[in-house]
């Protein structure tokens, strides 16, 4: 939060509570007020990102996950393959999407070393970088942030396209088929 006049409120068994409180500077910064602002309105972005970013990833597992039920369901059906073939070439776009977005196999601090950074670990690092400084971000931040925006369009368009298109028409085939 910026500096400034803020109050709490909890609400117990329907009855309101309110605190006022403050919050200053660090007194060890040496920072002008527009730039934490600045500062705080970057890191807001990032989150924004952040969180849209795993709302897709989790959107992606949920319809894959949908998609080999489905597939599952209609074995031994005259139509399976047709959706088999469908739905495992829609789980193979998702797939590539999300491994461009996430690093799945890092498990440890050592793994880093060991597999490629993904998106997920170059925005939120960027996240640390913004919110750890105590001055306003840097052109070079502001740059990387641009550059991660881009990144994030051009992974999300293909889904989009996904979703619109080869969805539409595996949820079309399942229900022409009854399913």
């Amino acid at each position: 939060a910026i500096p400034g006049k803020y109050v709490i409120e909890m609400e117990i068994n329907g009855k309101v509570y309110s605190k006022p409180f403050v919050v200053g500077i660090d007194p060890r910064w040496e920072i002008p007020e527009s730039d934490l602002i600045k500062q705080f309105e970057t890191a807001n972005i990032v989150i924004d990102m952040i969180e849209e970013s795993q709302d897709k990833l989790s959107e992606m597992r949920n319809i894959t996950s949908q998609i080999r039920t489905y597939i599952e369901l209609t074995k031994g059906k005259d139509f399976h393959n047709t959706i088999k073939n469908s739905g495992n070439e829609i789980i193979s776009k998702i797939k590539v999407i999300e491994e461009n977005l996430y690093q799945s196999k890092i498990e440890t601090s050592q793994d880093e070393i060991n597999y490629a950074r993904k998106w997920t670990n170059h925005i939120t690092h960027l996240y640390d970088r913004i919110t750890t400084d105590n001055q306003a971000p840097n052109d070079g931040m502001m740059n990387r942030l641009d550059e991660l925006r881009n990144d994030y369009k051009k992974f999300i368009e293909p889904y989009n396209t996904i979703i619109s298109k080869d969805l539409k028409e595996f949820t079309n085939s399942l229900s022409e088929n009854g399913i």
